[in-house]
C-alpha cells in the first residue's frame, strides 16, 4: 500500500536523528520514514519490517506531512476520566481531614480503603474498589500514619502482641508533608 511522504527530509538527517534519539518509539518512527524510501513508499512492507500495521505507518506519514518532525513525537493518551471530579475530590479530602468514619455511621474508627469505598458509594453514588480508594488517598496527598510510642518499663512481649492487633485494626490517613 503506497503512502506519499510530501515533506522533504534527507536520508542523512534521518539517520542522524535515529542515532541521536534515545526514546524507542520516536526512533521507530524515524526508521519507518527511512524504510519508506527504500521500499518505494510501501507501508505494508515497512510495517512488516518494524512490526507495525500499515495503517499505523500511514498515520505517522500523515502526521509528518502535516506537522513535520514534531508530528512524529509520541503523545500520551489522556486515559479514562476520573470517576470523581476535582471538586468531589477536594470535598472528600476536607471531610477525611476533619471527620472520622464513625461520624457518618460507618463502623470504622479511622479512614482506610474499605471505609472510604463505602463512604464514596454512600455520598457520591460512585463505586470504587478498596485498592482504588487507597490510590485515591495518595492522589489527595494523604499518607498512612500509625502512632509509635516507646514505653521504657513496658513488657516487650505484651508490646509485640499489642502492635500485631493494632496494625490489624488502626490506620489513619494524613496529608503528606512537602
Amino acid at each position: 500500500m503506497p503512502v506519499t511522504v510530501k515533506k522533504e527530509i534527507s536520508t542523512k538527517e534521518l539517520e542522524g536523528l535515529i542515532k541521536k534519539e534515545r526514546t524507542g518509539k520516536l526512533k521507530i518512527r524515524y526508521q519507518a520514514l527511512l524504510l519508506l524510501r527504500q521500499f518505494n513508499n510501501n507501508a505494508a512492507l515497512v510495517g512488516k519490517k518494524i512490526g507495525k500495521h500499515r495503517s499505523t505507518i500511514g498515520r505517522w506519514v500523515k502526521e509528518f506531512n502535516q506537522k513535520g518532525l514534531a508530528g512524529l513525537v509520541y503523545r500520551c493518551s489522556p486515559g479514562r476520566t476520573p470517576r470523581l471530579n476535582k471538586e468531589e475530590q477536594n470535598k472528600l479530602k476536607k471531610i477525611i481531614l476533619k471527620k472520622v468514619p464513625l461520624d457518618f455511621g460507618i463502623e470504622y474508627p479511622f479512614w482506610d480503603g474499605k471505609s472510604l469505598s463505602y463512604f464514596i458509594k454512600k455520598l457520591f453514588k460512585v463505586e470504587l474498589k478498596i485498592r482504588q480508594c487507597q490510590y485515591l488517598f495518595h492522589k489527595l496527598d494523604l499518607s498512612l500514619q500509625r502512632p509509635r510510642h516507646a514505653f521504657i518499663k513496658a513488657d516487650p512481649k505484651k508490646q509485640a502482641a499489642f502492635k500485631r492487633e493494632f496494625k490489624k485494626k488502626l490506620k489513619i490517613w494524613m496529608p503528606i508533608k512537602k
